[in-house]
């Protein structure tokens, strides 16, 4: 388990910054780590936050490296990028060859 004396004022920052920052990770991080604060269990703590014990760990551990600011830093996790494949522009093309087609001829 890890051990953290928080401050009366760190309490009430991480408070705030639960439901003022406008990032929904940090939100979630500040959460967590006042819940420690307030004395509550890491299965309780976890629980309320959904998350895993893992996640908790990591948040606890950036806190007690830098407070309050190295929560605030943003996250590895940058998300999945899409990549459009070159069949996609086929299929809109083979689209266009069907429909061009199917056209009948006007009777003259």
């Amino acid at each position: 388990m890890i051990r953290i004396q928080f401050k009366e004022e760190d309490i009430e920052a991480l408070r705030y910054e639960r439901f003022h920052n406008p990032s929904a990770r940090v939100q979630q991080k500040m959460e967590a780590v006042y819940l420690k604060g307030k004395g509550l269990p890491h299965n309780e703590i976890c629980r309320i936050c959904e998350i895993s014990k893992t996640t908790l760990i990591a948040y606890l551990k950036e806190y007690k490296q830098g407070g309050i600011d190295k929560l605030k830093e943003g996250t590895k996790y940058k998300g999945r990028t899409k990549k459009v494949k070159s069949t996609t522009l086929g299929f809109s093309e083979r689209l266009r060859e069907q429909s061009d087609s199917k056209e009948e001829p006007q009777p003259a």
